[in-house]
């Protein structure tokens, strides 16, 4: 069976970038944030704090990463998708450097701002295009769901997606949004919830037989 995973980026990372400061300072850079444009001079000075980003994010990140793990091991096919505030969207083993930015608290017009210049929908399409998913699971905040649906820009990722079934765990206040007959929507309030969600996934995951479908 192949499964499309996609969450957000989360704010915690394998090396926070405050302990990063007593080495970037003396080079005339600050702590890395939307500042993709300095990417280049970043990498130079972090390149050995790079890692992939499954493994630079933690948080929920990480419960998604064991989730994904746990499909694999029952010999699913997935493919797992971040969608970051700095970099758009990433693929798991894209290197990344780490940085202090998000999407979380930003106005709604910044975050549609950000994310159209980032061309998050375009790629994630042009991403998915080519596959026929049989399920997919999305874990987003309600700051990150405008890079997959956005009712006044006409984007629903949910009408794309071929995946016979789609999990969307995701803020309550956005079950009334989401209107498609193959979408189970898992409401949930926190970040709390939201791990307690994913590790409750993942269990059942591992009981089940392999000659079950997940």
């Amino acid at each position: 069976m192949k499964f499309l995973i996609i969450s957000e980026c989360s704010e915690r990372k394998r090396y926070p970038p405050e302990t990063l400061r007593g080495i970037l300072k003396p080079r005339g850079l600050g702590i890395p944030n939307c500042d993709i444009e300095l990417e280049d001079a970043y990498r130079k000075v972090l390149k050995n704090y790079m890692l992939p980003a499954r493994e630079m994010y933690q948080g929920v990140v990480a419960e998604v990463r064991a989730l994904v793990d746990a499909l694999r091991k029952r010999g699913h096919q997935v493919d797992f998708y971040i969608i970051s505030a700095r970099y758009g969207l990433l693929r798991e083993n894209d290197p990344v450097i780490p940085y202090e930015y998000t999407l979380r608290g930003k106005g709604k017009k910044e975050v549609t701002e950000r994310l159209q210049k980032m061309q998050v929908y375009k790629k994630l399409m042009t991403a998915v295009n080519e596959h026929n998913y049989d399920k997919a699971i999305l874990i987003l905040g309600n700051n990150y769901v405008p890079a997959i649906f956005n009712s006044e820009l006409k984007v629903d990722f949910f009408k794309q997606l071929s995946a016979k079934r789609i999990i969307f765990i995701a803020g309550k206040s956005l079950k009334t949004q989401i209107k498609h007959p193959n979408v189970a929507f898992i409401p949930i309030r926190g970040w709390g919830e939201r791990i307690r969600k994913l590790q409750e996934i993942t269990f059942k995951i591992k009981k089940t037989k392999l000659t079950e479908t997940a």
